[in-house]
């Protein structure tokens, strides 16, 4: 059995690889605010920024058009990723399964490197985590895969709907757990958000990331990130096991109407997201949770499917693919 070595540039699919560029540009939007420090100011600082009315605009605007959507393409790109990966290495006669563990081994390293050292938003070591579980759903048919990947995706809405009803708080240890960090360190209210700005030394800097990861972990539970990505994930997998990336000129009619019905879907539910989201989901968290199912996934497909039209435009196609 041979080794399954990385494609050449020439075995590059490019609408792939412009995807990947979009979702990067995508989430590096998404994560100005925390890049910024603003999100970790007080509501009072937020407010008496001269910026502040602004600023409202530009995170409304961030909800409707970026938040979530750009993720939203990077997972699927990720479950596509690990159909290529099996596809290539069968028809090099090598182990993908050995392939695909060894990436995922190393995805988690650098993630855990990334969220403990660097940056407390990383979202790599989730994704290896979760990428682990893939092989599981190989044998699924075409319609599992779909059902699955919805139901992955509606879930959560179900799931706060019983918390809130239940009075239960998931995140509830890991909250302790952070606020033990952060007295142990001395970072309180009124030093949290230029804590980084004024940290004399990486050691300071050291001590917010730890307690960084534990908001992390919060996040991923109040928000059931690994339910959500998992969806993905299976959805990019049937996406790349029947190869809907190639052909693009053959599937204008398709890719248009993923587009359409993306967008009809999208912005509406998004203006409403957008809304619920800067104003402190004024009317519960499960309407929330149920607005982001139905406004982030589609608009995300809408996305993709109107890069790909773009592509499929012979002008655009031969700009990319000098690249």
């Amino acid at each position: 059995m041979t080794s399954a070595n990385p494609v050449s540039s020439k075995e590059r699919i490019i609408i792939l690889d412009a995807l990947r560029g979009l979702a990067l540009f995508g989430i590096c939007l998404a994560n100005y605010p925390e890049f910024s420090l603003y999100t970790f100011q007080s509501t009072e600082t937020i407010g008496s920024m001269p910026t502040a009315g602004i600023d409202k605009i530009v995170r409304y605007l961030q909800y409707f058009f970026i938040d979530g959507k750009f993720y939203t393409i990077f997972s699927l790109l990720f479950g596509i990723g690990f159909s290529i990966i099996l596809s290539n290495a069968q028809r090099k006669n090598a182990n993908g399964f050995r392939v695909f563990y060894r990436r995922m081994f190393v995805l988690a390293l650098i993630g855990f490197l990334h969220l403990m050292f660097i940056w407390s938003g990383d979202i790599l070591l989730l994704y290896a985590l979760l990428g682990m579980l893939l092989p599981l759903f190989l044998k699924l048919s075409d319609k599992k895969l779909l059902w699955l990947s919805a139901g992955f995706i509606v879930f959560p809405v179900v799931v706060d709907a019983l918390t809130v009803t239940g009075g239960i708080n998931l995140s509830e240890a890991v909250v302790r757990w952070q606020q033990y960090c952060c007295g142990l360190y001395g970072i309180t209210d009124d030093n949290f958000g230029v804590w980084l700005r004024n940290a004399d030394s990486y050691c300071d800097v050291f001590q917010f990331l730890i307690q960084g990861a534990f908001v992390r972990l919060q996040e991923f539970i109040d928000g059931h990130r690994a339910l959500k990505v998992m969806g993905l994930f299976v959805l990019g997998y049937y996406i790349g096991r029947n190869r809907l990336y190639a052909n693009l000129e053959d599937r204008k009619k398709w890719l248009a109407k993923v587009c359409r019905i993306g967008f009809l879907v999208g912005i509406p539910t998004s203006f409403l997201y957008a809304w619920s989201g800067t104003n402190g989901h004024p009317v519960g968290i499960v309407f929330h949770s149920l607005l982001y199912a139905v406004s982030i996934v589609p608009m995300g497909l809408a996305y993709v499917a109107g890069l790909c039209l773009l592509y499929s435009k012979c002008s655009v196609k031969c700009i990319l693919d000098r690249f």
